[in-house]
């Protein structure tokens, strides 16, 4: 998976601030998993029950342009 990839390659570099930016369509389904990567623990729980934890100096920026 693209996420995993992106995550293991900036963990080395806690002083680098890096941002995850998602543009497009968003499904509601995989909204509401956001959920816990918003609150203090930073963990994105994928739809399949995986947990991903999001380094402290990575931060992820959704775009939705839906008028």
């Amino acid at each position: 998976m693209l996420l995993y990839r992106i995550i293991d390659n900036v963990r080395g570099e806690i002083g680098k601030r890096q941002w995850i930016v998602f543009d497009g369509d968003v499904d509601p389904e995989w909204v509401e998993n956001l959920n816990s990567v918003l609150d203090d623990n930073k963990l994105l729980t994928l739809p399949n029950g995986e947990r991903l934890a999001i380094p402290p100096n990575v931060s992820l920026l959704l775009l939705n342009l839906d008028f």
